[in-house]
């Protein structure tokens, strides 16, 4: 029995069994046998809803929207959105919104450079459409998509004042650095806000909750709360495409409580992502992967914030180490192998199985 971090006390033992490549094989420790989870697969769906009718728009001549002229439409606080266009340094971003300050509106069957423009914006706010310059259902869920992240009304059309809104924000994705310049201590606890915002969209759970707490703005703790994540179903969580072949196994066995979570990473040794495993309480989960040598990681807390960030800095973390300290095991052509974390029968013939301690920022 050894002490792990600050929180658990765990012993592991490793066991290994012919595997013949052709059937799943339970490695029997003991334990009830447990359905490997089927891999996630993911849907795209898109709103059906009509757009709603626009109103006719007034006329607007040239030298109303002269250069000289251009309204700060969408500044927030102290900071203007010529300084954001600035900031953000790509010509897309000030054609479109000249574009719209102009008159133009971008609604579902909008064509042309402009929505060419608010297309490649929701591209860079992380969302996966066509930049084609037709603006269609996709786009507009898009464009709510973003908008609710930010906690911006949900609109089927975008106007200049509108799209305004969102260049401050985008600015927070794209270059957080250069946002923290620009308007951290002009718009107070809103600009942390606005920051846990961005880092939700980007599915960084536990700095998000981080950021809403500072800030102390608006919704902060609703949103806080919500950055804690529903536990995925124990099993496989993430294949790599490009690491094929399943003539080894191996299944890692948890024993805890009920309210504890696993989260394992293995890594080819090449340092290359090949699999993570999530186990929710007591149970196990098993994966075939190519023969080979691998290094495990394994992370383990309660409150769940995503693959990105795991259980944030309250979980610990640790690479598995084998044969005297080895942080490689090597996973043998036709057998199974199987690693029980927290042993609560030894197994005579089973391996015994150290850890090195790892920073949640290395994980």
């Amino acid at each position: 029995m050894r002490h792990i971090g600050t929180t658990q006390a765990r012993h592991y033992e490793k066991f290994n069994e012919f595997y013949d490549g052709e059937a799943d094989l339970e490695v029997e420790l003991g334990f009830a046998p447990i359905d490997e989870a089927e891999e996630p697969i993911p849907v795209v769906g898109t709103p059906t809803e009509e757009p709603a009718e626009e109103e006719p728009e007034e006329e607007v001549s040239e030298e109303e929207v002269s250069e000289e002229e251009e309204p700060a439409t969408g500044a927030i606080g102290g900071v203007d959105v010529d300084e954001v266009l600035d900031a953000l340094g790509e010509d897309v971003y000030r054609d479109t919104y000249k574009a719209l300050l102009a008159g133009e509106t971008i609604a579902k069957g909008s064509k042309g450079d402009a929505a060419k423009g608010v297309q490649q914006t929701l591209v860079a706010f992380g969302q996966d459409i066509a930049v084609d310059g037709s603006v269609g259902p996709r786009t507009i869920a898009a464009l709510n998509a973003v908008q609710a992240a930010f906690g911006l009304e949900q609109t089927e059309s975008l106007d200049a004042s509108q799209f305004a809104a969102l260049l401050p924000r985008l600015l927070i994705v794209t270059d957080p650095d250069g946002a923290d310049g620009l308007m951290y201590g002009r718009l107070d606890g809103e600009f942390d806000h606005m920051r846990g915002c961005a880092l939700a969209l980007q599915g960084k759970h536990y700095s998000a909750k981080q950021a809403f707490e500072q800030s102390g703005w608006g919704d902060w703790e609703e949103r806080a709360a919500a950055c804690v994540q529903e536990w995925p179903k124990t099993g496989l969580l993430y294949k790599n495409p490009d690491v094929p072949g399943s003539n080894t196994q191996l299944t890692v066995q948890f024993n805890t409580d009920a309210d504890t979570a696993m989260l394992v990473k293995i890594y080819t040794s090449e340092n290359v992502l090949a699999r993570t495993l999530f186990i929710g309480g007591t149970g196990k989960a098993t994966v075939k992967l190519p023969a080979g040598v691998y290094l495990i990681k394994d992370g383990t807390g309660h409150d769940w914030y995503g693959e990105a960030e795991a259980f944030g800095d309250e979980g610990s973390y640790e690479i598995m180490t084998f044969d005297g300290g080895e942080q490689l095991v090597e996973l043998k052509k036709n057998y199974a192998t199987t690693i029980t974390v927290n042993v609560q029968e030894d197994n005579p013939d089973a391996e015994g199985v150290g850890s090195d301690w790892e920073s949640w920022s290395d994980f």
